[in-house]
């Protein structure tokens, strides 16, 4: 039986107090969910959006 993808998660902290979680990308899954990633990939910041290679292509995230 082939394997499911995983679906991986991005998930966004406060700088000044890591405890505190701002976002992660299951809160809204059918509009932000992303697909399997590169493992130990590191996602790009630039002008406030945040770029995640995926398979085959990149995934932006930003304010709506």
């Amino acid at each position: 039986m082939p394997k499911r993808p995983r679906l991986a998660v991005l998930h966004a902290y406060r700088a000044d107090d890591v405890t505190v979680q701002l976002y992660n990308s299951n809160q809204n899954s059918s509009r932000d969910s992303l697909t399997t990633g590169f493992p130990f990939g590191t996602p790009t910041v630039i002008n406030g959006q945040v770029y995640v290679a995926v398979h085959g292509k990149i995934e932006v995230f930003g304010l709506l």
